[in-house]
Formats: C-alpha cells, sequence, structure tokens
C-alpha cells in the first residue's frame, strides 16, 4: 500500500484542532483571539496563547471575581513586566488592560486600525492600584462595556487574583484615521456593545 500523503498546512492545522476538540468558528472576525467573550454577542471562544477560557464559578471563587465581566483574560506575570524586586510595574496593568481593548474590545466587534478606518483614541484614564502583584502570580483580567455614546464609549477594567488588584475606567473617541475628526461609533460596533451590557446614553 502507498504511504498517504503528508497533509498540507491547512489540513494539518485542522486534524490538530480535531484532536484538541476545537472547532472552526466562521462569524468570529479571522485572526482575533478570543477570550471568554460575550455569548450574547455571539463571537466564538477561541483559544490564545493555550490558556484561555471562558470565565467559570470556579474562576470566580478561585480569583476573588465580583460583578458581571463579559470579556475574561487569564495572565501569568512575566518578568519583563516586573521592576528589580519582582513586583509588576504600573504600566503593566494598563498593558494588560491595552490588550483586552484593541481585542475583544474593538477589534472582535468588527472595528479596525486600518488607514482610513474609525478607531478609538484614549481620551480619559483613570486607574487604581488596590494589591500588588509579583513575578509568575497568575491574574485574571476582565473588561466590560460600560456605556456608548454618540461618539465615545466606556470601557473598565479590573485585574483580579484573591480579590482585586487593579481597577480601570477608560473613555474612548471613535476617531477618523485619515481627517482625526471625532465621528460617530459604528452602528455594528454599538449594537455589539450594547448586546454586552452598554448602557446607551446617545441622548
Amino acid at each position: 500500500m502507498a504511504p498517504r500523503p503528508a497533509p498540507g498546512r491547512k489540513a494539518g492545522r485542522a486534524a490538530r484542532r480535531a484532536r484538541r476538540g476545537g472547532s472552526a468558528w466562521a462569524d468570529a472576525p479571522s485572526g482575533i483571539p478570543m477570550v471568554g467573550f460575550c455569548q450574547r454577542v455571539r463571537y466564538a471562544m477561541r483559544q490564545a496563547q493555550g490558556h484561555e477560557a471562558a470565565m467559570t464559578p470556579e474562576d470566580r471563587a478561585a480569583f476573588g471575581i465580583d460583578g458581571n465581566w463579559p470579556v475574561a483574560r487569564r495572565h501569568r506575570i512575566r518578568w519583563s513586566e516586573c521592576d528589580a524586586l519582582g513586583h509588576a510595574n504600573n504600566v503593566a496593568y494598563l498593558t494588560l488592560c491595552e490588550d483586552l481593548r484593541v481585542g475583544p474590545g474593538w477589534s472582535a466587534l468588527g472595528g479596525t486600525f486600518a488607514p482610513g478606518s474609525v478607531s478609538p483614541v484614549v481620551a480619559q484614564l483613570e486607574a487604581r492600584y488596590l494589591k500588588s502583584l509579583v513575578f509568575e502570580d497568575e491574574a485574571m483580567v476582565t473588561l466590560r462595556f460600560a456605556a456608548v455614546k454618540r461618539t465615545s464609549f466606556v470601557h473598565e477594567y479590573a485585574v483580579w487574583r484573591q480579590g482585586l488588584c487593579f481597577s480601570c475606567r477608560t473613555v474612548l473617541v471613535a476617531v477618523d484615521q485619515t481627517s482625526g475628526a471625532r465621528v460617530p461609533v459604528p452602528p455594528p460596533i454599538r449594537a455589539a456593545m450594547l448586546a454586552a451590557g452598554a448602557k446607551d446614553e446617545a441622548g
């Protein structure tokens, strides 16, 4: 019997995905690492870095999480995020929030950062540092859509480990990349935020 030909890249990826029990999700934007994203927005949950999943009651208990958070991502503190004493730098928490903002908080809703597109720009940021994280601590980073107005919207973030360690509230403005002008939040993105629990404050 002749040997079977080796599968191509696409076939190989499909086979590995099938062995892991994963699936291809046609309704999710390609290339976006979906992580515990709100099912009401109807985007699939996909693994990223091998340890992402929907937040479970066990996660809530383990990390001490309160409230409704449609987006959740586990993160282990890297040495590059720490000072010489092994404590996570203040800026590291903001970078974790930024990752959620540009991924599940915008790109996964259909947004883009391509030239000529409408993209979010941070207009205001308020952060509270409550407890320190150290090298190799595992934490849960969460995002929720607090409100959406005509040309702006509000994200709320939190980092959890044995309770709340860090919280952040960010006001973002929709801006035309070509003109730099403030423009309305694109309707599909507005609808997705409202479906995920944001308050409609357009009026």
